[in-house]
């Protein structure tokens, strides 16, 4: 789990997520000290683990499709995380945007528990 570690959440509708990252996270002592930002990877595990939240139960994640990281992002940015599934194709379709509105990443993840 990131929350508490990376990040933290500071307001939560249906699908609609607005986070912090947080500034003093060990992850940016690897990633990278002199211009820190969040790892991809962790960024995906972030959507995943906000889609927990709002399934109420664990998902286990199976593939990725269309993922495009648009942006940059920082520690102490604050980001709006939109989450779309459909229990049909077993995806979740997430949008995040930065405080500005500008698009970090656009994509699908698969999963394969049921709902």
């Amino acid at each position: 789990m990131l929350e508490h570690y990376l990040y933290d959440i500071l307001s939560a509708e249906e699908g609609d997520f607005n986070i912090i990252i947080l500034e003093d996270s060990p992850i940016f002592k690897g990633h990278f000290p002199e211009y820190p930002v969040v790892p991809g990877v962790c960024l995906m595990q972030i959507i995943k683990e906000l889609a927990e939240k709002q399934f109420g139960r664990l998902i286990t994640m199976m593939g990725v499709r269309n993922v495009k990281f648009l942006s940059v992002v920082k520690p102490d940015q604050c980001l709006n995380i939109e989450i779309e599934t459909s229990c049909e194709k077993k995806e979740i379709r997430a949008t995040v945007n930065d405080d500005k509105g500008k698009s970090v990443y656009k994509g699908y993840l698969y999963y394969n528990t049921d709902l």
